[in-house]
C-alpha cells in the first residue's frame, strides 16, 4: 500500500505545480496586457504628435501665403501687398521646406494632396484662395502679384451685399491732385475737358442699390498716394455707391511710376468680377509695372458660415505606425 506520507507528498506536488502554472499564466497575461497598453500608449502619443504637427504647420499657412485675414461675423477682410517679392506659392514653398526640415526626424512625413488624396508637388498647387461655400476665387494671374482677380460664380454672387476696396501706394503719387476739379469729368462733378486722370470708362456704376435688389452690390473705394492724398467713391468727384454685378465699370488712374487700373462688375467666363486690378506702365496697359501697394478688400456676406481655403489638402503621417492626419487647408484669421 502507498503510504500516507507519499500521498501527501504527491498531492503537495500537484498543488504546487498547479499554483505555479496559475502564476505563470497570470504573469504572461499581465505582461501581454502591459505590452498592449504600452503599444496603445505609444499609438496615442504618436497620434497626438501627428495632430499637433499638422496644426503647428497649417496654422502658419496664412502668413506663409503672404496675406492677413480678419473676419468679424458676416465681414471678411483680406490684407495683401501688390506686387509681392515672391508670390503666394513661393512663400508657401519656402515655409513647406522649412517645416519639412524641422520635422525631418525620420518619423514624420509631410505632404500636400489633391482632392482625391493623391500626393502632389507644391508647384502644382494653384495660387487661388477660395472662399467657400460661395466658390469665390482670389487669385493672381501674374506671378509677381502685379495683377489680382476676385471672381464669383454668377449663381453665388448674390451672397455678397457690400465690397470695400482700400489701396495705399507707398512709393507712387497721383499725377493730379484728386481734389483738383480739372482732373475729373464734368459728369463726375469735375471741370476737366480732356481725358481725366481718374477716368471711369466704361462707367456703369449706379447711384443707389435698392434693398432687395440682388443684381447690384454696394461698394466704397479709397485710394491714397504716398503724399497722403485720397480719391474716394463715394466722394466729391465720384457720387456712386454701387455697381451692377454683370455690368463692367473700369477706373484708370494716372500715377507715377505706374498707372492703376480697376474693374468691378462685368463677366469673366462663367464668373462675375468683384475685382480685377493691375499696375501697368503709363499709357501702356499691356506692360505690367511695379509699385508697392498695400491693399485691403472687405466682403460683407449674407451669412457667417464661410471658410477661406487654398485648393489643396495637407497630410502629416508617422512613418512607423502609419498614423496620419489629412484635411483641407483652411486659412486662419486674426
Amino acid at each position: 500500500m502507498v503510504s500516507l506520507k507519499y500521498k501527501k507528498g504527491f498531492i503537495f506536488t500537484i498543488v504546487t505545480l498547479l499554483l505555479f502554472l496559475i502564476l505563470l499564466t497570470l504573469a504572461i497575461s499581465i505582461k501581454s496586457s502591459s505590452l498592449e497598453q504600452s503599444e496603445a500608449t505609444k499609438q496615442l502619443s504618436t497620434a497626438r504628435k501627428v495632430i499637433l504637427a499638422w496644426q503647428d504647420i497649417t496654422e502658419d499657412f496664412t502668413t506663409a501665403f503672404g496675406i492677413r485675414i480678419q473676419r468679424n461675423g458676416t465681414q471678411l477682410t483680406i490684407y495683401d501687398t501688390l506686387p509681392a517679392s515672391g508670390g503666394g506659392l513661393e512663400y508657401l514653398r519656402r515655409y513647406f521646406n522649412f517645416s519639412r526640415d524641422f520635422y525631418s526626424t525620420g518619423e514624420i512625413d509631410i505632404t500636400f494632396l489633391d482632392s482625391n488624396n493623391n500626393t502632389i508637388n507644391i508647384s502644382s498647387i494653384s495660387s487661388d484662395i477660395v472662399i467657400l461655400p460661395f466658390g469665390i476665387t482670389y487669385t493672381y494671374p501674374d506671378a509677381g502679384h502685379r495683377e489680382r482677380e476676385i471672381l464669383c460664380p454668377e449663381e453665388n454672387c448674390s451672397a455678397v451685399s457690400y465690397m470695400n476696396y482700400q489701396y495705399n501706394y507707398t512709393n507712387a503719387t497721383f499725377d493730379c491732385n484728386p481734389l483738383n476739379c480739372t482732373c475729373h469729368k464734368v459728369s463726375m462733378g469735375g471741370c476737366g475737358t480732356g481725358t481725366p486722370d481718374y477716368n471711369w470708362a466704361p462707367n456703369q456704376l449706379i447711384l443707389l442699390c435698392l434693398p432687395g435688389d440682388n443684381s447690384c452690390i454696394n461698394f466704397s473705394l479709397t485710394m491714397t498716394d504716398s503724399l497722403n492724398r485720397s480719391y474716394q467713391c463715394p466722394g466729391l468727384y465720384c457720387p456712386y455707391t454701387a455697381f451692377t454685378r454683370d455690368k463692367k465699370s473700369t477706373l484708370s488712374v494716372q500715377m507715377t511710376p505706374c498707372w492703376f487700373e480697376l474693374q468691378i462688375g462685368g463677366n469673366d467666363g462663367d464668373n462675375q468680377v468683384l475685382e480685377e486690378v493691375r499696375l501697368h506702365e503709363p499709357g501702356s496697359p499691356n506692360t505690367l509695372c511695379s509699385t508697392i501697394t498695400n491693399t485691403s478688400v472687405t466682403f460683407t456676406f449674407n451669412t457667417t458660415n464661410y471658410t477661406i481655403n487654398i485648393p489643396a489638402r495637407f497630410r502629416t503621417r508617422d512613418i512607423n505606425f502609419n498614423i496620419m492626419k489629412q484635411d483641407d487647408i483652411e486659412l486662419i484669421s486674426d
